[in-house]
């Protein structure tokens, strides 16, 4: 026998949507929330929006955020390795020297 499956109104799950979206940009950009965190917090308000129940909305997150991070874990691991001999052997000043020495100390279009 196979699980019922929630479906939310299509309107509903649309203003659900660009709320959450507003609400990750307002809880980035204004109030300098960690992004993964503030991600976790718009899905559970995107999810709440939509009229989804609550046991099945934390399933869906927790199922989702562990998938994603199932995928991206070995690429952050190698990515932290490189990095961190990079920054050993020095060739991170290197890179950032090169860098500067190639587009100058300001770029164009740097934020302030």
């Amino acid at each position: 026998m196979t699980e019922p499956v929630f479906a939310a109104d299509p309107t509903r799950l649309l203003i659900a949507a660009g709320a959450g979206i507003l609400l990750l940009l307002l809880l980035i950009i204004k109030f300098k929330v960690y992004p993964v965190l503030a991600l976790v917090i718009s899905a559970l308000f995107i999810g709440l929006g939509a009229g989804m129940p609550v046991p099945d909305l934390v399933n869906t997150v927790e199922k989702g955020a562990g998938e994603t991070l199932q995928g991206i874990v070995l690429l952050i691991g190698i990515g932290s390795l490189f990095g961190g001999i990079l920054e050993v052997s020095g060739g991170a000043q290197c890179v950032a020297q090169t860098l500067v020495n190639k587009l100058g100390e300001r770029l164009p279009y740097s934020i302030r």
